[in-house]
């Protein structure tokens, strides 16, 4: 049983990867792809400090207008959570 949650870590932390490298690609490059590339060769200059100041305004709005749940810090808040709502 735990090879098998073992390798389904694996296979989401992955899929995790992948995900922020779609989103690397598609804010600082416009390109939809999920080859892993750094941001510093961008073409936006000065403005690429406003795709991360853009991402927390977004997780910003979330937090206030979302679920409950999003609120808190980090790993305890989410445990708290889990443990007071039951997952």
């Amino acid at each position: 049983m735990a090879i098998l949650i073992g390798a389904l870590c694996a296979f989401v932390a992955l899929a995790l990867l992948r995900l922020i490298a779609l989103f690397t690609n598609l804010f600082y490059f416009g390109r939809w792809s999920t080859a892993m590339v750094s941001p510093v060769g961008n073409h936006l200059g000065v403005y690429s400090v406003f795709v991360p100041i853009a991402g927390a305004l977004v997780i910003g709005v979330m937090a206030r207008y979302g679920s409950e749940r999003i609120r808190g810090h980090g790993i305890p808040g989410a445990i708290e959570a889990i443990l007071i709502n039951g997952s």
